[in-house]
C-alpha cells in the first residue's frame, strides 16, 4: 500500500502543477505589444543666415552715424533754444527799458 499511495500522491502532484501551469500559460498574452508612439518634444528648426564682415561692417557703420546724426541734431536744436531763450530775455531787457523811458516821460511836465 505504500506503493499505491505514493503512486496517489504523485499523481495529485503533478495534476495540482498541471492546472498552475495551465493556468500560468493562460494568463500570459502572446501578442507582441502594440507600438505607442512616443510624444517627443517638438523641435523646431534653426533658421540661420550666412553674414560676411564687410555687409556687417557697413551695418554697424550706417547704425553709428544715425546715432551721430541723432545726436548732432538734438544738440543743434538745444543751442537754437538757448539762443532763442538768450534773445529773450534781450528782448525782455528792451521793453523794461522802454517801460522806464516812457514812465520818465509821462512824468516831466509839457512845457507848452
Amino acid at each position: 500500500m505504500s506503493q499505491s499511495t505514493s503512486l496517489v500522491h504523485l499523481a495529485k502532484s503533478f495534476g495540482i502543477h498541471i492546472v498552475f501551469g495551465t493556468i500560468l500559460v493562460a494568463s500570459f498574452s502572446f501578442e507582441a505589444p502594440k507600438e505607442t508612439p512616443d510624444e517627443s518634444p517638438e523641435i523646431s528648426t534653426i533658421d540661420a543666415v550666412v553674414i560676411d564682415q564687410t555687409s556687417l561692417d557697413q551695418q554697424v557703420k550706417r547704425i553709428q552715424k544715425e546715432k551721430a546724426d541723432k545726436k548732432a541734431a538734438e544738440e543743434k536744436r538745444v543751442r537754437e533754444l538757448e539762443k532763442r531763450a538768450e534773445q529773450a530775455k534781450r528782448d525782455l531787457k528792451d521793453l523794461d527799458k522802454q517801460k522806464k523811458t516812457v514812465k520818465k516821460l509821462r512824468k516831466t511836465p509839457r512845457k507848452s
